[in-house]
């Protein structure tokens, strides 16, 4: 999905998936049965100068996560879950996974020909991000009632562009 069209990021976050969520709520309105689970899964990226600006990022986002940036580091990945009991559905729990990488996106064109040797070009500079994949869902075990569905999903929103502005609470 990438490509010299395709831009390296998606603009502000919050307007694109509420428009989202709201389509799917009203979809969700429409839903005749109770459902064991409800989950809403999303990845943000954050362009970064570098690997270790994106690191810095992910430090400014994560609570738990200490590294000394003066010393050689590498390969940073970062996965806790925060869960919380439901304001909307007693007994239920609210999972909160957070998962912080960094990417560094590279982009190359590879030319094969079976007559001459392979060719391979940079086609962009390669470029740093800090990622953010939050998965905010209800946890199993309680039959999430129809009639509740539209508040769940409404209690998951709120969660999740909480997460994407705050990180890790």
């Amino acid at each position: 999905m990438h490509g010299p069209d395709v831009p390296d990021g998606f603009g502000s976050f919050a307007p694109l998936f509420q428009e989202v969520a709201q389509k799917f709520g009203v979809w969700l309105a429409t839903v005749n049965f109770d459902l064991g689970r409800l989950a809403i899964g999303t990845v943000v990226t954050e362009p970064a100068d570098s690997r270790i600006d994106s690191y810095r990022t992910i430090l400014n986002l994560t609570k738990s996560l200490r590294l000394d940036l003066d010393t050689p580091v590498s390969d940073l990945i970062f996965q806790i879950n925060h869960p919380v009991q439901s304001d909307v559905v007693a007994g239920l729990t609210i999972n909160r996974l957070m998962k912080f990488t960094s990417l560094l996106k590279a982009s190359v064109t590879i030319t094969l020909n079976p007559d001459a040797p392979s060719a391979i070009q940079t086609a962009a500079p390669p470029k740093s991000f800090s990622v953010l994949d939050l998965d905010v869902n209800s946890a199993p075990g309680v039959t999430l009632p129809r009639a509740s569905l539209g508040n769940v999903m409404t209690e998951l929103v709120q969660h999740t562009l909480w997460l994407n502005e705050n990180g890790e609470p």
